[in-house]
């Protein structure tokens, strides 16, 4: 980490050195409170647009190098908080997580003497320094629209478009969400991406880890216990990780220690009472207890099958009016088919003027019509088909396990049959899970004119 020398004592009887801000120290006077005035009181500069402070006019090298100067004589809670409100602010998520981490290093190590300094049993200074990690505007916001990816497909994206195509959060005035949510899930899941998905994941949940812990060791002080507060912080890093777990299952390895810090008896992390569901990270099945079941990534097409099945039948017994039934069906129908049959159930329209351009100076080019027949072709005779292994249990009995196994079901075409629209299908069904009646008819007439 970036910040791993700050561990190492400045002098042995002063270990994170002097309160410079109390000291009336004019290097840090003259650059802190400068600084303080260089973040915005607000986030969103317009409601009517959704537009937001510009990333810009953040010079984060000059503002790292001050502070970086100023860490040198002290170890200022502050001075590191004020940085983590830079690097939100300047899209930067790794140097955001960087700063936590920093944060919550010194305070484990040096409870006593980092600044802000408890005095006499009042932490009022030092709980202000570390909340600033919880501020909407300055922190949360910023993070929300800190671009994730540039990917050659779906172009610049961030977290705050991912909830704007899932109808998660509404737009601000006319706002709109640069990519939809099929492609966000498919640029963090390409090879080509892969790299900077793998450092973004741990950046945040070392971010959310290194909160938890903070609070902990706050909670847990010689003197001038206090209970720091990060819930706005939290949910949207908890969001953001969800958000990576879903679209890489690979990524979560095991409980993260923000949720091992809330686990316990009955609570999320722990298993529960016998008979009860059990949730599987990252996207795979979540079952209940009782015959064996599948746990774990989609194994083979008839498991995939079989989950369809058990989804349908949940959602069709206890969810009947869920548009997700009809996606789930529309899945079913198309589970196997030849593309020309997916273009001519969800492009009804337009499917007949399809055509594979070769880009010839002859014009070479298969039509429609002519897919149609290809496709039509059954496997010559004794040729056999593969067979990828029969079915698994699977089990479908509430929403959260629907969820789940929508999940694994996605990802397992993804992998194995990219071009099938079996995905697309099951991600905008899961887009509907928790919404309300009005919401999705917002949605489903979104494309016609508004009256007046």
């Amino acid at each position: 980490m970036r910040y791993d020398n700050l561990f190492e004592p400045i002098s042995d009887d002063q270990p994170c050195g002097p309160d410079l801000l109390l000291e009336d120290d004019d290097d840090y006077i003259e650059y802190y409170f400068e600084a303080i005035d260089r973040v915005p009181m607000r986030y969103i500069v317009s409601g009517e647009t959704g537009e937001v402070f510009d990333r810009k006019n953040i010079d984060i090298k000059k503002e790292v190098a001050a502070i970086d100067k100023l860490l040198g004589r002290t170890r200022c809670l502050r001075l590191l908080a004020l940085e983590a409100q830079f690097q939100a602010l300047a899209g930067r998520i790794v140097g955001f997580s960087e700063c936590v981490q920093a944060m919550q290093g010194l305070l484990e190590r040096y409870w006593a003497d980092v600044n802000p300094k408890i005095e006499e049993g009042d932490s009022t200074e030092r709980r202000n320094a570390i909340e600033l990690l919880n501020e909407m505007g300055q922190v949360v916001m910023p993070l929300e629209h800190a671009p994730l990816l540039e990917d050659r497909r779906a172009g610049r994206f961030s977290f705050r478009d991912y909830e704007l195509s899932t109808g998660k959060k509404e737009p601000r005035g006319t706002e709109t969400a640069a990519a939809d949510a099929g492609a966000i899930t498919t640029a963090l899941q390409s090879a080509d991406n892969a790299a900077t998905v793998d450092q973004l994941y741990e950046a945040l949940t070392l971010a959310r880890a290194g909160c938890a812990a903070m609070k902990n060791t706050c909670m847990l002080g010689d003197s001038g216990a206090f209970s720091p507060q990060f819930d706005n912080l939290d949910e949207t890093l908890r969001d953001m990780i969800a958000l990576f777990d879903d679209a890489r299952p690979d990524l979560a390895g095991g409980t993260d220690a923000a949720t091992e810090a809330e686990a316990g008896d009955g609570t999320p992390g722990e298993p529960g009472e016998e008979g009860a569901p059990a949730a599987v990270a990252g996207g795979n099945v979540s079952v209940s207890s009782g015959p064996p079941t599948m746990v774990g990534p989609v194994p083979n097409h008839a498991t995939a099958k079989a989950a369809l099945e058990a989804i349908e039948a949940y959602f069709a017994s206890v969810e009947p009016s869920a548009p997700a039934l009809l996606l789930i069906r529309q899945a079913q129908d198309l589970f196997g088919k030849p593309l020309t049959e997916a273009l001519e159930a969800l492009l009804p329209g337009m499917s007949g003027n399809a055509i594979v351009d070769f880009g010839s100076k002859e014009g070479f080019m298969l039509d429609f019509g002519r897919m149609s027949q290809l496709a039509a072709y059954e496997l010559p005779a004794g040729a056999a088909a593969v067979d990828t292994g029969p079915a698994e249990p699977v089990v479908c009995e509430n929403r959260e396990q629907a969820a789940a196994l929508l999940t694994a079901v996605e990802n397992f075409f993804r992998q194995t049959e990219p071009s099938s629209p079996v995905p697309v299908l099951l991600f905008k069904a899961k887009t509907y899970l928790n919404r309300d009646f009005s919401s999705i008819i917002g949605d489903l007439f979104q494309h016609m004119d508004q009256p007046g």
